[in-house]
C-alpha cells in the first residue's frame, strides 16, 4: 500500500503542474489579446484625434509628411535630429513662418510618415527629401535647418543638390568625426517592440513629449507609439556609421563654397545640461569642450560662416531657445534678399 502511494504522488504533483502550466499559459494569451486589442483600438482612435497637420505625398509606394506655412522666399526647410519628427520644430515653425514659407517633415516611419525602404542613411534621406520636396511643387531656392544627427543630412543633400541650396543653419549638429548613440542590445529592441504590440508603453505613458507646446506635446505622445516607431530608430541608428562615412566624404574644409552658414552652438551651464548617468561632472565639462573645438571647427566649411553661442541651452536649443534660433535663420534669410 505504502509503495502504490508513495508512487502515485509524482504522478498526481506533475498532474498539477501541467493543469497550472496550462492556467498560466491561457492568462498569458488573455492578456496579450486584450493589450494587442488595446493597443490597435488607441492607435485609430489616436490617429482620427490627431491628423497630420500638413499634407502625405507619396514618393513611390511610400508617403511621407510635409507641414509648410507661411509664405515667400527662400523656403526654409527644417530637419529633426535622430529618431525624432517634425514637431521638434512647434515652438520655431510658426515664428519662422510670419517671416517666411516654412516647411518641416516627417523622414520615412517618423511622426505621420509612412515606413520606408532600408538602408536609413544620410544619402537615403537626402534623396527622399529631394523626391518630397518636388512631388508636393517645393521648387524656390531653399534654406536647410538641421539639427543634430540632421545636420549630416542637409549637408548630404546640399552636396547631392547644390544648385537648390542658399544657405544653411546647423543646430548643435553632430560633428563629421564623432560618433551617434549606438543602437540598442537586439535582445532590448525585441522586448520594447513586444510590449509596445501590447499597449504597455502606451497604457502607462513610458514615452512622452513634455517639452513640446500642449497641442504637439498630445500630438507627440501619440504618435511615438506607433509600431514603426522603434523600427525607424534603430534602423536610423544602424545606419549611423554609413552616415558619418558619407559626410567624411563631402563634408570637409570649403565643401559648401561661400554658402552663407551659421553654426548654432549649445552653452548652457554644464551642471544643468543631462548626462550619462555613468558620465561624471569632470568628463562632461572635457566632452563638452570638445564638441564646441569640433563645433568650431564647422566653420571652415563655407568661406561665409558665423558661429551663434546658444547660452542658455543644451542640445535642444529648438526647444529651450526657440526664439534664438528663428532670429539666427531669419537674419539669414534677410540676408539673401
Amino acid at each position: 500500500m505504502k509503495t502504490e502511494r508513495s508512487s502515485t504522488r509524482p504522478r498526481r504533483l506533475a498532474r498539477r503542474l501541467v493543469k497550472l502550466g496550462k492556467i498560466l499559459l491561457l492568462i498569458f494569451v488573455t492578456l496579450v489579446s486584450v493589450g494587442a486589442i488595446y493597443e490597435w483600438v488607441s492607435g485609430r482612435v489616436a490617429a482620427r484625434r490627431y491628423p497630420p497637420p500638413g499634407e502625405l505625398y507619396d514618393i513611390g509606394g511610400y508617403r511621407l509628411h510635409l507641414h509648410c506655412a507661411g509664405e515667400g522666399s527662400p523656403t526654409v526647410v527644417l530637419e529633426s535630429g535622430l529618431g525624432r519628427d517634425s514637431l521638434d520644430w512647434s515652438w520655431v515653425q510658426p515664428g519662422l513662418a510670419a517671416r517666411t514659407r516654412t516647411c518641416s517633415y516627417d523622414r520615412a516611419g517618423s511622426g505621420w510618415s509612412d515606413p520606408g525602404p532600408l538602408p536609413r542613411d544620410s544619402r537615403s534621406v537626402a534623396g527622399e527629401l529631394h523626391d518630397l520636396l518636388t512631388v508636393a511643387g517645393v521648387n524656390g531656392p531653399l534654406v536647410l535647418v538641421g539639427h543634430s544627427a540632421g545636420g549630416s543630412f542637409v549637408q548630404l543633400f546640399e552636396h547631392l543638390y547644390p544648385e537648390r541650396v542658399v544657405g544653411m543653419v546647423l543646430v548643435d549638429v553632430t560633428h563629421r568625426e564623432t560618433s551617434l548613440q549606438k543602437p540598442p542590445p537586439r535582445a532590448m529592441v525585441t522586448i520594447a517592440k513586444g510590449l509596445r504590440f501590447i499597449g504597455v508603453p502606451r497604457l502607462f505613458g513610458m514615452i512622452n513629449g513634455h517639452d513640446l507646446p500642449s497641442e504637439a506635446q498630445a500630438m507627440e505622445n501619440t504618435l511615438v507609439y506607433r509600431p514603426s516607431f522603434i523600427s525607424t530608430m534603430v534602423a536610423e541608428n544602424e545606419g549611423v556609421a554609413t552616415t558619418l562615412r558619407q559626410i567624411r566624404e563631402v563634408g570637409v574644409a570649403g565643401s559648401l563654397g561661400d554658402l552663407p552658414l551659421v553654426v548654432l552652438t549649445a552653452a548652457g551651464p554644464i551642471e544643468d545640461q543631462p548626462r550619462p548617468a555613468r558620465m561624471s561632472l569632470a568628463e562632461a565639462r572635457e566632452d563638452f569642450a570638445l564638441r564646441h573645438r569640433l563645433q568650431g571647427e564647422m566653420l571652415a566649411l563655407s568661406t561665409q560662416s558665423r558661429q551663434v553661442m546658444a547660452k542658455r541651452s543644451g542640445h535642444q536649443i529648438q526647444k529651450d531657445q526657440p526664439e534664438l534660433v528663428i532670429e539666427v535663420i531669419g537674419e539669414l534669410v534677410d540676408g539673401l534678399g
